[in-house]
This record gives structure tokens, C-alpha cells and sequence, in this order.
């Protein structure tokens, strides 16, 4: 994602969008440099250019209650997770399949949630 994407998107907003920035402090997927995450605050600048809900997540729950809780967007969550893990996987080619699986999690959040 580059600025461009985040003040568009914060231009324009559109209340179906939830973007969550998974952010381990580097760029694994190259050589693990350090990214500007570390000093740049990421809640603030979407808080900035226009998004309705932000929240920063420092763990697994508090990543799940941020989702579900979503209501109106764009939204923009902050994942903060650890560096490390394997480094051998393909890049994903079937996206299509990615974002059917990520929207039924969603919807088993959902229905979660509306069952309370």
C-alpha cells in the first residue's frame, strides 16, 4: 500500500471497506528491513485523511473484536504482530479464493455476534 491508496480511500470513503494493515515492523517479504511503521503513526495518519474507524490491535483478540465490531467504514486496522515465521511460501495467485474464505470468517464473526 502506498499514501496515494490510504488518503483515497479516506477521500472517498466508502462504508463497505475495512482495511487492515498486518504489520510485523519490517518488510519480510523482501529482507526484513525495518519499515517507517516504528515511526509513523498509521492509526492517526487514516484518522487524518478521512477514515471513520480506526482501531489498533495488539493481539489476536483484540484483532477479532475490532473486526466485529466494524460497522461503518472506510474502517483501518492496525495488526501489530512479531517478525519471524517461514519465508518459503508462493506468493498467493488464486485471490479470488482468498477473499471467499475471508468473507465467510467474516460472516461466522458476524453471525456470532448476532446471536449474543
Amino acid at each position: 500500500m502506498n499514501l496515494g491508496s490510504i488518503v483515497t480511500i479516506g477521500n472517498r470513503k466508502p462504508e463497505n471497506l475495512l482495511h487492515i494493515v498486518i504489520d510485523n515492523g519490517s518488510y519480510a517479504s523482501c529482507s526484513e528491513e525495518i519499515s517507517m511503521s516504528q515511526s509513523v503513526d498509521l492509526c492517526k495518519l487514516a484518522r487524518d485523511v478521512g477514515y471513520r474507524y480506526i482501531h489498533n490491535a495488539n493481539s489476536k483478540n483484540r484483532l477479532k473484536y475490532a473486526i466485529v465490531m466494524f460497522k461503518q467504514g472506510p474502517g483501518f486496522i492496525r495488526a501489530r504482530i512479531e517478525l519471524g515465521g517461514r519465508r518459503d511460501f508462493r506468493r498467493p495467485l488464486k485471490l479470488t479464493g482468498i477473499k471467499k474464505r475471508f468473507m465467510r470468517f467474516l460472516n461466522q464473526k458476524q453471525n456470532k455476534k448476532d446471536k449474543l
